[in-house]
């Protein structure tokens, strides 16, 4: 519903600035609780670490002002700290974002030009991880 001239649409807020221009914000409906997977949960860390990445990059492509894009990642480490994500989960992430552009282009032609076979193994705690690593060095050195 819309609210003061403001329109939500999907998980952003349609905001109309003092010169006549648009602004976009996250929004967050009024029963939204900041609840995400939590850290101590039993998942790989790289689905933890997809939890921040995710956050963090709609907060800096969906927001347009970049005061707003800062109070909005702030907003998101604080409600990640809350579920338990350590510092160097977001430091980790941030990085990545950075250069996500380059190494998305060299990670299509590696793609294109190898073919790895599919192998989908169920998820065991401190077990898939050593079974991925082992796959990886024999499989594809």
């Amino acid at each position: 519903m819309e609210q003061d001239g403001k329109p939500p649409f999907l998980d952003s807020m349609l905001e109309r600035t003092d010169r006549g221009g648009l602004k976009l914000c996250i929004y967050g409906k009024p029963t939204h609780t900041d609840q995400y997977l939590n850290f101590s949960s039993y998942h790989p860390v790289e689905h933890k670490l997809s939890v921040v990445r995710t956050l963090l990059e709609r907060s800096q492509q969906l927001v347009t002002f970049s005061q707003d894009k800062i109070q909005e990642a702030d907003h998101v480490e604080e409600a990640l700290r809350a579920r338990g994500y350590p510092s160097w989960s977001f430091s980790k992430v941030r990085p990545q974002m950075e250069f996500k552009g380059v190494k998305r282009k060299k990670k299509k032609k590696q793609e294109a030009s190898v073919k790895r076979p599919m192998v989908v193994i169920p998820y065991v705690e401190k077990v898939s991880e050593v079974i991925v690593r082992t796959m990886i060095t024999y499989l594809w050195p």
